[in-house]
């Protein structure tokens, strides 16, 4: 994979999740930036892409975010 990508190229990353969290879709530009493969973020917990410091916060705000919708 090409090491260079324009900054604008950056933020057209996409994770799409399941109920649960485990991502169901992805593009090169999301495998680019977390050095993993389409193949190894398929059906990945998007908590485990978290740094350890903050996982626990960030799980709780993805939860918290599923309740309130309809």
């Amino acid at each position: 994979m090409d090491s260079y990508w324009p900054a604008g190229e950056l933020s057209r990353w996409r994770l799409d999740l399941d109920h649960d969290g485990r991502i169901v879709l992805c593009n090169a530009v999301t495998e680019h930036l977390f050095g993993y493969t389409r193949q190894e973020l398929l059906n990945m917990n998007v908590d485990d892409l978290i740094p350890d410091a903050v996982r626990h916060r960030h799980a709780q705000h993805r939860t918290g975010r599923r309740r309130r919708k309809p």
